[in-house]
């Protein structure tokens, strides 16, 4: 069973979110090292928002967006349609509007940090799981039905030589095709600030 896992790229099982974002948090520093290296580097992040990965009680996700939008680093952030997170917000028991403005405030800090409106789209669907990718390696943490991801338990995967693994099944799947369907905000929204249409 172990080899079986191993062979499919899993390398840490935790707990909860938090555990997961203090090892990952390396890996993220070492992605930004091999872009200035000029290696291939990047960094995706797939959620209903990424708010939890933006406050500072949670890590250092604004420090590292802040060092990949400086140097150049790939960055992809797909968040939840405005209009569906209000949905997934009644799943989860919690006011409709708060993941609104969740999503809002995020993309607010994601642009004073130095992110470029390419790097953001939204998708017209709840992710099933919150997702970090860089090159090599990639955190997933499911959205149980009526639960916050980030109290759940959460894997680190890398990545193998297998396209079959669990890297290259999310990345594809849950990282790549999604973006390709998602919007960007338009020019006139960015502008002004506005994350939700």
């Amino acid at each position: 069973m172990m080899d079986a896992a191993s062979r499919m790229g899993l390398e840490h099982l935790f707990e909860s979110r938090d555990q997961a974002l203090a090892t990952f948090a390396g890996y993220l520093t070492d992605e930004i090292k091999r872009h200035k290296r000029k290696e291939e580097a990047s960094i995706w992040i797939v959620g209903t928002s990424i708010r939890g990965f933006l406050v500072p009680t949670q890590g250092m996700g604004a420090d590292i967006l802040t060092d990949a939008a400086a140097c150049g680093c790939e960055v992809r952030i797909l968040m939840t349609e405005p209009h569906i997170a209000e949905a997934r917000a009644r799943q989860e028991e919690h006011d409709p509007k708060g993941i609104i403005e969740e999503i809002r405030i995020s993309v607010q800090e994601l642009k004073a940090i130095g992110l470029k409106k390419e790097s953001i789209r939204y998708y017209a669907g709840a992710p099933t799981v919150f997702t970090i990718a860089t090159a090599s390696r990639m955190l997933l943490n499911p959205y149980p039905h009526t639960r916050e991801s980030h109290r759940c338990f959460s894997l680190i995967v890398r990545r193998t030589e297998s396209d079959n693994d669990i890297y290259h099944q999310y990345k594809k799947y849950h990282c790549e095709k999604p973006w390709e369907n998602a919007r960007e905000q338009s020019p006139q929204d960015w502008d002004r600030g506005v994350s939700t249409s």
